[in-house]
């Protein structure tokens, strides 16, 4: 049987993240750090259903300002080429370390 998915839409409030839980009416929670959001989540879902807190999961859904967003975007999009060029580098690197065992024989 699969695991009920429960989103945790986190919006910032001054100091704390606001936490609702769309698919349970009337569960919420606010946490400081964003860190803490699934760990308090699970336990007002647990709470409120009566269930393991380990019964379900839980998908922590940032909810950012648009000029955010944006921001957020370009970020995975460069740390995406990041990636692609990392692993070009270590094979890059492979080669030349092939290369030079080759010509020390």
């Amino acid at each position: 049987m699969k695991r009920k998915t429960y989103t945790a839409r986190c919006q910032r409030s001054g100091d704390w993240w606001a936490i609702s839980v769309p698919e349970l009416r009337g569960v919420h929670t606010q946490p400081r750090r964003l860190e803490k959001a699934e760990a308090m989540v699970r336990d007002a879902i647990a709470l409120f259903l009566d269930v393991p807190s380990e019964s379900f999961d839980v998908r922590i859904e940032p909810v950012l300002p648009r000029d955010l967003q944006g921001k957020v975007g370009r970020a995975r999009k460069v740390r995406g080429e990041a990636e692609v060029l990392q692993r070009e580098a270590a094979i890059a690197s492979a080669e030349v370390a092939a290369d030079l065992v080759q010509t020390a024989h």
